[in-house]
């Protein structure tokens, strides 16, 4: 079966308002009526309007960004005015974390732009001001709130609400009973209300919202895409979640289904390469070239400069073992300055460097015990013995492996004089063994950032060993050629290797290119045109996975219980009588309650909990993601609203006890007074 295929339309972008228009209105319908102002001040939105209108004339994120126009000076930018191309790449700051208010400078600049926009010029605001705010917000962010609008603005008159309480009045009335259920973005609540009352006591909060299951989907996507991942954005990722996915109302079952069908695959945004031209090609190739000549030229350099060193070192070496006879106290001096212990292994030193540089080597007494019998040999003789017919052995191995390493140069040779294809092939094979060599290498580079890989673990073993007894009893480590052997095993650089084998790749590319014209410009790359299918994502469980987080957080790590799990630990919390009051009306409001399925879900669980032949209710919002504004408007134009709102002048009377002295309304969070922390425990004194 095909799997359909999806492009990206991109989300709803916020055009910046008219703040021309918005002035003009203000002026002719709004500047000197007392209108309140309806701020629903959401975690993710925020919109405003004024009172008695249909809709908020101003929505934006709640969001502020400051970015440098110059060294001294910043510009802030609130919401619609923040690039969409820049939004997700700025440093944005809300003023809610976890869904409380917290960050008050942010909070202040977002109040700054509402008022600018909505045209309000003057040095004070007069009008009355109606501000949603979260389930049971701290006392604190709650003063701070009014003290800003009350002291910074010198409002007239000031009334909070719970957002997703004024929904659940503009829904069903003043005097209704119901259980209400607010997915949000940052979480998701559960509030009883008793004939009209909002019994806070018994409310309940799952820290899951609608950020939760953009960001478990975007981190998915990123890791199984990870190709793509600079193309699967934020954006993207809240495109896929709230445009394809839904929530499954058999959650195990609905698994099964994408697996025998219903896939998708989501399109990403994606611009054809272009072929390169010809002469595109011809001057990667001359690149190449000129990079093998480079690698060749630095590395004849730097064995020059080794050569030098070696016939310098050489010259005093023998300048030292020339005075063997003549000066003992000089001799030992030149033997200890250059960490050489005694005559023989100068010797060895010195017969090394002239192997190095090609020049003829005194072996007269290198294997001198190998042909004396054992019989007239001493234990330390035999030794020497054994080590010199090892010695011997290693020689004799060397110079076997050079006769055929001569051999193959003539062999090479030959081929490529009689049998051209076969020597390109040849050449091709070694070609093969050096980027093999070059992969191994790079393979164990990366194994080591890993301690627990074989080759770190290996490393470690040989860092153990040097922090034995033995060798903290002899502190002359380095001194000796196999000290350094073990150096090299530790420390694992090999750069010269990596080095002289560039060079002979580079060499065998030359070589190569003269018998193949091609090769510099495929070999690593096969370019081919990409295809739509390369930027494709497919979607199967990632579908239903992102709802589902509400109804099982564990997804995501968090050890909550779920939605419905804790609407059952609320109606417990009740009698009988009233917990079927509260279930006959179970009210989803909250932009995410929107993922397809969501309301027959729940309806399916909540079955499953309530007792046999008793009745529920699930109702949705009309308008999930404005109702919690249009329900503010509404409360805003009672008799209500006045009698418990705070006015300035009962601010400036009572100070911070302000809380206590006003009337509670149905979407008001009661007011628990801050319990004082008491005398500092005295210190415990000591018992000696």
């Amino acid at each position: 079966m095909e799997i359909p295929v999806f492009d990206l339309k991109g989300l709803p972008v916020q055009v910046p308002p008219d703040i021309s228009k918005l002035k003009d209105v203000y002026l002719k319908r709004y500047k000197q009526t007392g209108t309140p102002i309806i701020i629903d001040n959401g975690s993710f939105n925020c919109r405003v309007g004024w009172a008695g209108s249909e809709s908020p004339i101003l929505t934006f994120r709640n969001i502020v960004s400051r970015q440098k126009t110059s060294k001294e000076v910043q510009e802030v930018l609130v919401g619609s005015e923040i690039p969409e191309a820049d939004l997700y790449k700025l440093s944005i700051r809300s003023p809610f974390e976890r869904d409380i208010l917290q960050h008050f400078h942010t909070q202040e600049h977002v109040f700054d732009y509402l008022f600018w926009a909505l045209g309000i010029n003057e040095d004070r605001v007069n009008h009355p001001i109606v501000v949603t705010e979260t389930v049971c917000s701290p006392n604190y962010s709650r003063q701070i709130l009014l003290e800003m609008l009350f002291e910074g603005y010198q409002v007239p008159k000031v009334n909070l609400g719970v957002d997703s309480l004024f929904s659940f009045r503009h829904n069903l009335g003043a005097n209704r009973s119901g259980l209400v259920v607010n997915f949000g973005h940052q979480a998701t609540h559960i509030l009883p209300c008793l004939d009209g009352e909002f019994l806070p006591g018994f409310a309940r909060r799952i820290n899951v919202g609608g950020n939760h299951c953009t960001q478990s989907l975007l981190n998915t996507l990123q890791t199984r895409y990870f190709y793509n991942r600079n193309l699967i954005t934020w954006p993207i990722a809240q495109e896929i979640v709230y445009s394809y996915c839904y929530t499954a109302v058999d959650y195990f079952q609905e698994l099964e289904n994408l697996r025998l069908g219903n896939q998708i695959r989501i399109q990403l945004p994606w611009v054809m390469p272009q072929q390169p031209t010809d002469e595109e090609l011809k001057r990667k190739q001359q690149q190449r070239r000129e990079q093998g000549k480079k690698l060749r030229e630095i590395s004849a350099k730097k064995n020059e400069e080794k050569k030098k060193m070696m016939e310098q070192e050489l010259c005093e070496l023998e300048n030292i073992a020339s005075k063997y006879r003549k000066s003992n106290s000089e001799f030992q001096e030149g033997l200890v300055a250059r960490g050489i212990s005694n005559f023989d292994e100068l010797k060895k030193k010195i017969n090394i460097l002239k192997s190095r540089l090609n020049l003829e080597v005194d072996d007269s007494e290198k294997y001198n015990l190998v042909d004396i019998p054992d019989e007239e040999l001493s234990a330390e003789q035999q030794k020497q013995k054994k080590l010199q017919k090892m010695q011997k052995a290693q020689k004799e191995s060397r110079e076997q492996k050079k006769a055929k390493e001569n051999e193959e140069k003539e062999r090479i040779e030959k081929l490529k004089q009689e049998d051209p294809a076969a020597y390109l092939e040849d050449l091709r094979k070694q070609r093969l063994e050096i980027q093999t060599r070059i992969d191994e290498r790079n393979k164990i580079k990366v194994e080591l950032q890993n301690r627990h890989s074989r080759q770190s673990q290996r490393r470690l073993r040989a860092i153990a060993e040097l922090g034995n007894e033995s060798s903290i009893k002899d502190d002359n480590f380095g001194v000796k050629d196999q000290d350094w052997d073990i150096y090299r095993d530790i420390h694992k650089d090999t750069q010269e290797e990596d080095e002289e084998d560039q060079v002979l790749l580079a060499d065998l590319d030359s070589e190569i290119a003269q018998l193949d014209p091609n090769h510099l410009i495929t070999i690593g790359e096969v370019w081919r045109p990409p295809t739509a299918e390369d930027y494709q994502i497919y979607l199967e469980t990632d579908r239903i996975r992102p709802p589902e987080i509400v109804f099982q957080p564990s997804i995501i790590g968090l050890e909550q219980a779920g939605l419905v799990q804790t609407i059952e630990q609320v109606l417990n919390l009740f009698s009988p009588a009233q917990a079927q009051n509260l279930a006959s009306c179970i009210f989803l409001t909250g932009a995410s309650v929107q993922f397809p399925n969501f309301k027959e879900r729940l309806e399916r669980e909540i079955m499953m909990i309530r007792p046999f032949g008793s009745e529920f209710n699930v109702v949705t919002a009309r308008d999930p993601a404005l109702d919690a504004w249009r329900g503010a408007s509404d409360f805003s134009l009672t008799e209500e609203y006045h009698n418990t709102a705070l006015t300035k002048e009962e601010y400036d009377e009572n100070g911070q006890d302000y809380l206590k002295v006003k009337q509670r309304h149905l979407a008001s969070n009661s007011y628990f007074t801050t319990p004082n922390r008491g005398e500092e425990p005295t210190k415990r004194q000591k018992v000696r």
